[in-house]
Formats: structure tokens, sequence, C-alpha cells
């Protein structure tokens, strides 16, 4: 190879090599722009995301509250309703009622009016009949001289597991416990 033939090749080289390097450059600098580029849209895809997730929460609140006023709609309804049935009950009750009334006096015929005196006669006889169902009567309990019949009859309730309510006979009260001086 000759000096011409050489220099010619190492020419083309060079000439290879310098359209390389702007080659080179021209990718350096269109990978700056699209990183820079890459960085903005990165960026803005944060903005969007943070600006749709309160989106979000106010959609959400947006739901609530129409939840609510659903609700409140609904209780009202259901109040509505129920006043509207006791109302109905109420009114059908009445004129059933009057309708029955009406009927009854027709059928019945008036009562008697009981003397003041009658009627107090029946609730005293119903009242003593009442205290006579819860009195206790024992029947062959002995009785010493040294001891008094309320403390025998004392013993007896407290081995039946009882405990007595006591009356005076004189006076009608109720006592808790039996009286130790009689």
């Amino acid at each position: 190879m000759t000096k011409e033939v050489m220099a010619k090749l190492l020419s083309t080289a060079f000439s290879i090599v310098k359209s390389q390097e702007t080659v080179i450059q021209n990718l350096e600098t269109n990978l700056e722009e699209y990183y820079c580029e890459l960085s903005d849209a990165a960026a803005e895809n944060k903005k969007l995301k943070s600006e749709c997730a309160l989106e979000v929460v106010d959609l959400q609140r947006d739901v609530v509250k129409l939840q609510r006023e659903l609700l409140s709609e609904k209780e009202k309804q259901l109040s509505d309703l129920r006043a509207t049935v006791v109302a109905s009950v109420e009114d059908t009750v009445k004129a059933e009622f009057k309708s029955y009334s009406s009927v009854v006096q027709k059928t019945q015929p008036p009562s008697p009016v009981i003397a003041p005196s009658t009627l107090k006669s029946v609730v005293r006889t119903v009242v003593e009949e009442g205290d006579r169902s819860r009195s206790v009567m024992v029947f062959g309990l002995e009785e010493n001289k040294d001891e008094k019949l309320r403390d025998m009859v004392s013993e007896l309730f407290l081995e039946l597991n009882e405990k007595p309510k006591w009356r005076s006979p004189v006076l009608g009260l109720a006592q808790g416990r039996p009286d130790q001086s009689k």
C-alpha cells in the first residue's frame, strides 16, 4: 500500500470517526431531551395521580352525603307511613268500637245499680276470705307452761325454712319477727 492510499484510507477513517462523533453528540442531546421529557411526564403523572386521589375522596364524600340524604328520606317516608297506618287503625278501631257499642247497647238491658253499702259488704267479705287463706293453723303442738306458744311456732317455722310474718291480733300490725316479750 502506498502512502497515498493509506492517506486516503486514514482520511476516510477520520471523516467516519468525525461523523460518528456528530451522531453520538446528536444521540446524547436527544437522550437528554428524552430524559427531561420523561422526567416532566413522571412529575405530571404524579401530579395527576394526586389530583385523582383528591377527586376520589371528594366523590366518596358526595356518595356518603347522598347515602345520608337517602336514609333521611327513607326514614321520613317510613315515619309518614307509620303515622298513616296508626291514624288508619285508630279510625278503624273507633268506628268498630262505636259500631260494637251501639250493638251492645241495643242487645243488653241496662245494668242494675248496686248500692254502696252492698258493694262495701261484698268487698269486706272477699278481703276477709283472702286474709284467712293466708293463715296457718297448727294442730297437735303441745304447750308447756315454761314455753311460750309464739316461740314454739317460730321454731317450727325455722325447721320448715319459712319466715313468717306476725300480726298482732289486737292491733292488726305486721311484724318482721316474733315479739319475744309475749
